[in-house]
């Protein structure tokens, strides 16, 4: 019961004291285990190729910073599902578009697929889709992405190093001004990370993306056991 109070503690406090995220793969790079759960917050940004539907010549970059929790809970030892949500920001380049803190959120499903018992070596596929809702001057910007990625992970003593590749698209539809949505323009893209534990359950961990997107951001989290 101790364990999670503490946990809730975590949550709540780091919540409210990180400044931005970025939507990541790893944090924890493996599952969280049978009846187990696990929870982290970051702060990060990200900027990606976008292209104009009404005209796919015309290239932009959109940037995008977060703030946000990601709970997850594993019912079984290779299934985790886990929420996000928290708040973010949005910019496109080439236009006046600057909106401030919205509303951001989603939720995804993790499967180990190799081993399916204990082990220090992991693959496991991932696949997540997230939303978010920001303004900038009575123009709404609604944002999405969807993403899908396959996870190699290695733990030696308290180090879990983790990488691998993903396929993601994202966009923007705009309301007012529907004739301006935008597309992301690379869809798939690497990732490299690691997780570091300073005790049994709470840890550290850093992630990169390049090629989708480019990112780079650092997290803290707690596991419950």
């Amino acid at each position: 019961m101790r364990r999670f109070v503490y946990l809730v503690a975590f949550i709540v406090v780091l919540g409210f004291t990180s400044t931005a995220w970025a939507t990541t793969i790893g944090g924890l790079g493996y599952n969280v285990g049978t009846l187990n759960i696990s929870a982290d917050v970051g702060v990060g940004i990200f900027q990606r190729d976008i292209y104009f539907l009404k005209d796919d010549s015309m290239r932009n970059e959109e940037t995008t910073s977060r703030l946000a929790a990601k709970i997850s809970f594993g019912p079984w030892r290779i299934i985790d599902f886990y929420a996000l949500g928290g708040a973010g920001d949005l910019s496109i380049t080439g236009t006046t578009f600057r909106a401030a803190l919205g509303p951001y959120y989603g939720g995804g499903l993790r499967l180990q697929v190799f081993p399916w018992n204990e082990g220090e070596f992991r693959v496991a596929l991932d696949g997540n889709v997230t939303g978010m809702h920001v303004e900038d001057e009575g123009v709404r910007g609604d944002w999405w992405e969807y993403q899908a990625a396959l996870i190699i992970s290695k733990t030696w003593q308290n180090f879990t190093p983790f990488g691998g590749v993903k396929y993601s698209d994202s966009g923007v539809h705009f309301k007012p001004g529907g004739s301006n949505n935008v597309r992301s323009d690379q869809n798939v893209g690497v990732f490299l990370g690691v997780d570091y534990f300073i005790t049994p359950f709470v840890f550290f961990n850093g992630e990169i993306h390049v090629f989708a997107e480019t990112a780079a951001f650092v997290g803290v989290g707690y596991r419950y056991r």
